[in-house]
């Protein structure tokens, strides 16, 4: 899986809660959840594991 613009080994869990309808759970190495594809393409990424949200990689002082 591509996490903040590198390749990275994840686990990944697939679950069917009703017939056709399969969503897939992702995580790190260390467990960290890194994104849920749901039914109907839907995604919800963490945006600090995605790298996506910048001000999260900087400490003020």
């Amino acid at each position: 899986m591509e996490l903040a613009g590198k390749r990275r080994r994840c686990y990944f869990v697939t679950l069917s809660p009703m017939q056709g309808m399969e969503m897939r759970i992702y995580f790190t190495e260390i467990g960290e959840l890194a994104r849920i594809e749901l039914p109907q393409g839907y995604r919800l990424i963490e945006p600090m594991v995605h790298g996506l949200d910048p001000s999260m990689n900087t400490i003020d002082w």
